[in-house]
């Protein structure tokens, strides 16, 4: 940890106008933190949020015709208990932090609600205890009756084998859904 020590005086926040007196600055690891009268503060905030304060008024040449508080008393007033002596050497650990106030911005959650129609018709077939009884009924002229038997009784091909077969080819689910359409329609 290395002591710096360039950054000195006062300096002011210029979004909420608070003035505070920078006392010394130190290096740890890869990041510098700025020693306050109102805390630490990381380098990176500070060269964001922070501008050297000057109570000197200038006229249109740039020479010094008085001094003038630049902020109004309640928003310099500054945390007391925290001011350090310059003549010592402290480590972060040390010093108390005082979290720089931001101001809270409470937003109201948004709560969507999307209902959808499978939703809907869920919450209808919930509330019955029967289930449908699927029956299917396949109407073929020509089915090979004598082929097939032949594959089941000689060949040993599985019934299922057959099945599974027969609904890759020939079943799909635009299908069903077709069969599905017309018992509904009929039945309401």
């Amino acid at each position: 940890m290395g002591d710096m020590g360039q950054l000195q005086g006062d300096w002011i926040n210029k979004n909420t106008g608070q003035k505070i007196h920078v006392r010394n600055s130190v290096i740890d690891g890869d990041k510098m933190i700025i020693i306050t009268n109102a805390g630490q503060i990381s380098m990176e905030e500070f060269s964001r949020n922070y501008i050297q304060a000057s109570d000197d008024i200038y006229d249109k040449d740039g020479n010094v015709i008085g001094t003038e508080s630049l902020a109004p008393q309640s928003i310099v007033e500054t945390n007391k208990n925290t001011e350090l002596p310059n003549d010592q050497d402290y480590f972060i650990d040390d010093i108390p932090y005082v979290q720089p106030k931001t101001p809270v911005i409470q937003q109201t959650p948004v709560i969507q609600q999307t209902i959808n129609n499978i939703d809907l018709i869920k919450k209808i077939f919930d509330k019955i205890n029967s289930k449908p009884t699927i029956t299917i009924n396949i109407e073929w002229e020509d089915i090979p009756k004598e082929q097939l038997s032949t594959l089941i009784n000689f060949l040993d091909v599985k019934i299922d084998d057959i099945s599974n077969y027969l609904c890759s080819e020939y079943i799909s689910v635009d299908t069903i859904k077709e069969q599905i359409n017309d018992i509904i329609n009929k039945n309401i």
